[in-house]
């Protein structure tokens, strides 16, 4: 919840700044609607995994402070990859469409004959429940593997972030850790 009023306060804040500047400096819109629209993509890449965080960080770790500091100085390459997931997810959904438009397509409501009449939730199914049973099964399903895909790309992102910042605040192994860890794993 705290991400989401964050990002509309600052959402609010971007919208007040162009009308305001709309109304003094017209001209100014051509050069606040773009810097504005990337400040919040940048915000929004940096907010992006403050929900994970709140999900797998440590007890005690405030997960919007946690998404600033994985996502500090990475947000081109982050942006990258979520274009990347995002037409994974997409090209799922479309297979998905794909594969239920023809059917779709036959049971689609037949309104052409029931003029004056009134339409009965059947009619708007097509008349065929079994099938339009089956088509939102599907539908839920592909949801479901799209939903779960985001998520885990998004805590592969989080644990790969995690990761290399915690490997950056590191302290060096001296050659006396590395004989210890020799010994513990035998």
């Amino acid at each position: 919840i705290l991400v989401g009023v964050i990002f509309a306060l600052v959402s609010a804040l971007f919208v007040t700044v162009c009308a305001v500047a709309a109304f003094l400096f017209p001209w100014a819109l051509v050069l606040a609607v773009p810097a504005g629209v990337a400040g919040l993509l940048a915000l929004g890449v940096r907010l992006s995994l403050a929900t994970t965080a709140a999900a797998l960080a440590p007890r005690g770790v405030g997960s919007v402070r946690h998404s600033f500091a994985l996502t500090s100085g990475r947000v081109w390459p982050l942006i990258g990859r979520y274009c990347l997931l995002g037409i994974v997810l997409f090209g799922l959904q479309m297979a998905g469409s794909v594969l239920t438009a023809p059917f779709s397509a036959a049971i689609g409501p037949d309104v052409a004959g029931l003029e004056g009449s009134r339409l009965s939730v059947l009619d708007l199914m097509g008349g065929n429940l079994p099938l339009f049973s089956f088509l939102q099964l599907v539908s839920v399903l592909i949801g479901g593997c799209i939903t779960a895909l985001l998520s885990a790309g998004l805590v592969l992102l989080y644990r790969d972030l995690d990761g290399r910042t915690e490997a950056a605040v590191a302290q060096p192994i001296d050659g006396s850790d590395v004989e210890q860890l020799r010994i513990d794993e035998a």
